[in-house]
């Protein structure tokens, strides 16, 4: 499902403020998907991916009366202040789980390109576990702008980090990504 438009999020925005149980459920219509998405590609387990996906429904509930819409790009914020919330949980989950190690399985050829590698459709394990072995916040940034498609402006807005700070993260993580699935070192683009 398409991210909602700015008048759409002005609306669901107000109505979810004066509890509207409706307005919760088009909130969960447009995000548990990207939600879940984010979260499976971090952790890599399909029960933690969904207890992470409720969790933040429950934090949207709870605060979204202290939520306040900007005068414009009320879509962008709305969905940058989300995954915000998701970012603080699945720190908060690694906290608690004091874990992150990841073995490489060595199922799939490695491809040409980094634009390759991350315009892959993610299924593959062998991607999802490089991704892994990346930062967490080369992680958070590259779920976010290529699973999530989200521009680098919202990846900063999200991350707390200038746009140059996004972009040079990026191209370190590609770099890594592309170095631990073996594309060559002279055919990297980035």
């Amino acid at each position: 499902m398409e991210l909602p438009s700015d008048a759409e999020v002005v609306s669901l925005v107000r109505d979810a403020q004066a509890h509207d149980p409706q307005a919760f459920d088009r909130i969960y219509e447009y995000f548990a998907d990207p939600l879940y998405r984010y979260f499976f590609y971090r952790s890599g387990d399909q029960h933690v991916a969904e207890e992470l996906v409720s969790e933040v429904f429950l934090r949207i509930v709870e605060s979204i009366r202290l939520f306040r819409l900007p005068d414009r790009s009320q879509a962008r914020v709305f969905s940058g202040w989300i995954f915000r919330i998701a970012y603080t949980r699945l720190v908060d989950y690694y906290r608690q789980q004091k874990r992150q190690s990841v073995e490489l399985d060595e199922t799939l050829p490695a491809p040409h390109s980094a634009e390759e590698i991350v315009g892959r459709t993610l299924e593959h394990e062998e991607l999802r576990a490089a991704i892994l072995r990346l930062t967490p916040e080369q992680q958070q940034v590259v779920i976010l702008r290529f699973i999530e498609r989200l521009s680098t402006e919202e990846v900063a807005t999200i991350t707390g980090q200038t746009v140059g700070a996004v972009k040079a993260m990026q191209h370190r993580a590609l770099n890594t990504i592309a170095r631990l699935l073996g594309v060559p070192r002279n055919s990297r683009e980035v």
